[in-house]
Formats: structure tokens, sequence, C-alpha cells
């Protein structure tokens, strides 16, 4: 975007400060310069000495001075006016920046689009392998769905934390309760008994997750083979969970009697006897509850994943791909309209300095023109100054005369000729009308920008069921 500061550059730099707003022509005092020039007490001095002689056609000394000042002024005001008016010249000729830069301004509209276009094709590339990878997935779900019969979506599960939060309270629950009961006899108290416990219910709770989590699923699988595996694994689950916590309860029988030194013989021997013989209720009530922790973890591991085994795994693995080749696309997309909105930015700051040039510069045409009028106007008053300070100076003088007034003051004196001539005003005028036509193409090429955004992203596929039976065919 370069080209476009580069135009804001140009258009900045073409502003000049606000032209003087002090008074350049004032208005004329008659009375203060006839009271400067002294021309009432001029005038009788000449008048009584007779001067300028009745024959005479040459201009007194008097006469001559009003005319030097009036020359003076005509000067100070031509001088004036060609400065003032080579600034508006400048300013209108320096605003003229539109149509020069029409060509600018369209190479760069196009050097954005081209820049669009560029960006989704690299984008497009980078892309490629992350939606291939995406199909490919969603081609191994409905894969497994076929396969496995499945017209259902698999179940998202959420609550992985609060399950895992459930088993190790389950741990702790049966550790602290096995410790409290092992707690008797136990050298150690409670502290032996409980870290005692840990072992043995880490076994218990860790037994039911790993059957809730891959045996259980078992059941609903479509090989009868798996079906066979998943009910006989359950099937030693249970004989598993009730021998562990009958020897739980037994251990703690013979650990109540003998103290630490528990023999494995004597465990073996009361397990022989009888899984649910035992010498204390405490002790049923032991095996009880670590039966129904057991389960308790089944059941809580049974929703660790999607009931059907495998089918979890795979939609996650879809998702994962899915989800990666959206967020990429969410990053292009977001890259590319930030191209746009600084593109769309920087033209809109074009087109607003461009209105407001153009606004400047109706202000200098219109300001070069009052100037003119204001110049000619005060030529005016000079000549009309002139003609009333030299019959000031007349009408004194004849009043003070013993001999006749020269014949010429009977006739109206001529001003001098003004230092700039009153002619017609040169035309210079900004060709608004061309600076109008770049700022209308300007907002159209804002719309085409606008739109090619629309284009190119739309080049950015979307990734759903109907895009992937698209590519499927």
């Amino acid at each position: 975007m370069s080209a476009i500061r580069d135009i804001l550059k140009k258009l900045s730099g073409s502003r000049e400060a606000f032209l003087p707003s002090a008074q350049i022509f004032p208005p004329l005092d008659i009375e203060q310069m006839s009271a400067e020039l002294g021309l009432e007490a001029r005038g009788r001095a000449d008048g009584e000495a007779n001067l300028p002689a009745p024959g005479t056609s040459l201009e007194s000394s008097t006469e001559s001075a009003v005319r030097s000042e009036i020359d003076r002024r005509s000067a100070q005001a031509a001088e004036s006016y060609r400065v003032q008016l080579d600034l508006y010249d400048g300013r209108i000729r320096r605003g003229l920046l539109g149509p020069d830069l029409r060509t600018s301004i369209e190479s760069a509209a196009e050097r954005i689009q081209a820049d669009l276009r560029a960006g989704v094709t690299d984008d497009l590339n980078r892309l490629s392998l992350l939606r291939e990878q995406a199909e490919g997935r969603s081609r191994e779900l409905q894969a497994f769905q076929r396969t496995h019969g499945l017209q259902r979506l698999p179940i998202a599960v959420d609550n992985q934390t609060f399950r895992w939060l459930v088993i190790v309270l389950l741990i702790l629950v049966e550790s602290f309760v096995n410790g409290s009961f092992f707690a008797k006899g136990s050298e150690s108290g409670l502290i032996g008994g409980v870290l005692l416990a840990i072992l043995l219910s880490l076994l218990n709770v860790g037994g039911g997750l790993v059957v809730g989590r891959f045996s259980v699923p078992c059941f609903r699988h479509r090989r009868p083979s798996l079906r066979m595996v998943g009910a006989a694994s359950m099937a030693v689950y249970v004989g598993y969970v009730v021998v562990l916590n009958s020897g739980i309860g037994h251990y703690r029988d013979l650990f109540v009697q003998q103290g630490d030194d528990v023999r494995l013989s004597d465990l073996f021997g009361a397990l022989h006897s009888g899984l649910f013989s035992f010498e204390r209720a405490e002790s049923f009530l032991l095996m009880s509850l670590g039966i129904v922790l057991s389960v308790g973890a089944v059941i809580d591991g049974t929703g660790f994943d999607d009931p059907y085994p495998g089918y979890g795994a795979v939609a996650r693995l879809r998702q994962q791909a899915v989800a990666g080749y959206l967020e990429r696309r969410s990053q292009c997309v977001e890259h590319l309209r930030g191209l746009r909105d600084d593109a769309i930015s920087e033209m809109s700051e074009v087109l607003e300095k461009f209105r407001a040039n153009e606004h400047e510069i109706q202000l200098a045409v219109n300001g070069r023109v009052r100037l003119h009028e204001d110049y000619s106007a005060y030529i005016t008053q000079l000549g009309t100054a002139y003609a009333r300070l030299v019959q000031v100076y007349r009408e004194a003088n004849a009043r003070t005369r013993t001999l006749p007034a020269p014949a010429r003051f009977d006739t109206a004196p001529s001003p001098p000729t003004p230092r700039t001539p009153l002619g017609e005003l040169p035309h210079l005028t900004a060709d608004l009308g061309e600076m109008r036509s770049v700022a209308a193409r300007t907002e159209t090429l804002i719309r085409e920008i606008r739109s090619a955004y629309d284009i190119q992203v739309a080049r950015y596929p979307e990734f759903s069921s109907e895009t992937l039976e698209h590519s499927d065919a």
C-alpha cells in the first residue's frame, strides 16, 4: 500500500496555509490625506503668491506632491495585488494534482486487487494439505459408520475432567475407609492403615475403570468375537472384584488379629475356607464398600468415550482435522480482511483529501476574483481621491489669488495611470469537473476493492458434508 501512502503524501504536501485575512486595500480617508499634505495651507500660500501663473500649464509643486502620493499608494497596491494574485495562482496550480494522480490511483487500486489475489493463492496452497487431511478423516469416519452400521452421530464427551475427579474421589474414599479399618492393630495407626490401603484401592477402583473403559463397550460391537471378549472380560472382572474385596476383608480380620505381620498362606487359607466367612462385621462392610466403589468406577469409566468401541477415537481425529483446517482458514480470511480494510481506509483518506482540496481550490478561485475586484475598486478610489485632493488645493488657492487662476483649474484633473492594468483578470481556474471525476473514480475503485475481496474470499472452500460429498464424487 506504499503507492496509496505516496498519493496521500502528495495531497498533504500540496496544502498551503490560509491566505492572510488582513485588509490588503484599506479605504482612503481623503480629509486625513489632505491634512497630511497640508493642502489648505499650501493652497492659500500659493494663491497669495499668485502661483501657478495665470498662463502656465504646468502643475504646481503641491499638485505634483498629490500626484506622487497617489502614485506611491498605487504602486503599493499594485505590488500587493501581484503578490496576492501569485499566491492564489500558485495554490490553484498546486491543487490541480487530481488529474495528474488519476493514473497513480488506478495503478494503486489494481495493485491492491493483485495483492488480494496473490494472498489467496498463497493461502490456498497452504490450506490444501489441511483440507486433504480433513477430508481424509471424514472419509475414515464415514467408512467406519458404514462398516459398523452406525446411523447416529458420535457422542461428544466434554466432561472428562469431572469423570477423572470422580475416579480420584473413589480412590480417596476407599483408601481412607480401608485405612480406618486397618488402623486397628497397626503399630503406625491411621496413617499406616491408609498407606497400606492406597495400593488396594488403586487395584480395586483401577480395575473397575479399565473394565468400564474397554470391556463394557465390547458388548455393543458388531463383531461377535469382540462381544465374546467383552463377556469374558466382564466375567473375569466379576471374579476379580469379588476375590479382591473378599481378600481385603479377610486381610483386615488377620490384620486385626496378627498386626502388621500377616502371612500370605494365612490369607489364602481364609479365602479357601469361605469368601464371605468373616470374623467381624466390619470386614464384611469393608468388602461390600469395595465392590460398590469398583462398580461405581465401572459406571464412570463407560462415560469417558462413545459407547461404541473406536467410534469416539475416529470422530475425534476427524474433528481435530476439520477444526485445524477451519482455524487456519479463519486466519487467512482475517488477514485478507485486514488487507482490504487497510486499502479502503487509505483510499477513503485519499478521497477525503480530494474533496477538501477541491473546496480549498474553489475558495482560492473565489478569493482570486474577489482580490481583482477589490484592487479595481481601490484604483478607482485613488482616482477619486486624487481629483478631490487637487480640488481642495485649487479652491484654497483661488480664494487668496489676486490674479486670475490658470485655465486648467476649471477642468477636472486626470488621475494617474495605475501600475497594474485594470483589464480582464487573466484566465486561470481549476478544472473542478476533472477533479470531481477523479473523486468519483476513487469511490468506484473502493467499491471494486470491496467486490474483489468478496470474490477472493469465496475462493476459500468451506468444509461441510456437501463439499465432502462433492470431493468424493
